[in-house]
């Protein structure tokens, strides 16, 4: 959090958090959360890029659930994810694309060698 540039007007995006109040702001040299309430462009970069790798690893961790102990299909799962966060910007092929990428990615590259034991 840093103080917002005089030049960058206050406007309201699609995504609003509540962070939590520091507990320096209370004491003498603490960010005071009235004026250091701005995100910076890096700031945005990492929220970003930690708030989609929340979203994968619910996906992921929902469509192993659902398949394995619930029997339901995994274009079934990822139509209901979907639906419950409202993303229209993510078809449902590219969802489950990664979820194969994911998966594929814990399994063995190489088949495992045999040596037979000669008699």
């Amino acid at each position: 959090m840093e103080k917002r540039p005089v030049n960058c007007l206050a406007d309201r995006g699609n995504l609003e958090f509540m962070l939590p109040d520091r507990r320096e702001a209370n004491f003498a040299g603490g960010k005071s959360p009235e004026q250091f309430n701005y995100i910076s462009v890096r700031g945005t970069a990492i929220l970003e890029k930690r708030l989609r790798a929340l979203m994968w690893a619910e996906l992921h961790e929902l469509m192993d659930e659902n398949k394995h102990l619930r029997g339901i299909e995994f274009k079934e799962t990822v139509f209901t994810f979907l639906k419950k966060y409202d993303i229209s910007s993510i078809q449902e092929d590219g969802l489950l694309k990664n979820y194969q990428r994911w998966r594929d990615s814990f399994r063995r590259k190489k088949k495992r060698a045999y040596n037979r034991k000669k008699v």
